[in-house]
């Protein structure tokens, strides 16, 4: 006869502790690997965890949300545009905007400024930012003052968190 092993689910305590632990390694992709485990923590929360025990993951999910904006955002996609490091800037800013690269191309490529926008927003960037890139790198590009101004009304006008899909 086989022994009986008895499988418990770590405490929310413990498994704060673990998640903490993951916390304190810089590598970006022990970021990815915490973030990806709090969401899905928090989205599939054990039933044996009271509701109370989820306030301290959430800020655990927001501080490392906020840690890999502030890592990859807008200060380094900045920094690939001016240094015209055309495929940092792409990688970063679809990394920050949580969207493919595809996505990041077909909206530089875009004329009317409208995806861009949405994508801008996503990524939580500047109006700054945005004119920047529009003027840089994107539909702005040899295009006349009038184009630029409409581009930044399409900004100021876009939904703050719209979700971009691949096509």
């Amino acid at each position: 006869m086989l022994p009986r092993y008895s499988w418990s689910m770590p405490s929310p305590k413990d498994q704060l502790r673990q998640l903490l632990e993951l916390a304190a390694d810089p590598a970006p992709e022990t970021r990815a690997v915490l973030k990806n485990e709090l969401e899905a923590l928090l989205s599939h929360w054990p039933g044996e965890y009271p509701e109370g025990s989820r306030a301290p993951f959430i800020m655990l999910l927001e501080k490392v949300t906020r840690s890999a904006r502030e890592e990859g955002g807008e200060r380094a996609i900045m920094a690939a545009l001016r240094a015209e490091d055309r495929d940092r800037f792409i990688a970063l800013l679809a990394q920050t905007a949580n969207a493919g690269e595809e996505i990041v191309w077909h909206a530089l490529g875009n004329e009317s400024g409208e995806e861009l926008a949405a994508l801008c927003h996503q990524a939580q960037m500047s109006r700054a930012a945005f004119s920047s890139i529009v003027l840089l790198m994107g539909p702005g590009r040899g295009r006349p003052p009038e184009d630029i101004a409409r581009m930044l009304q399409i900004y100021d006008a876009a939904p703050k968190s719209e979700p971009l899909a691949a096509e």
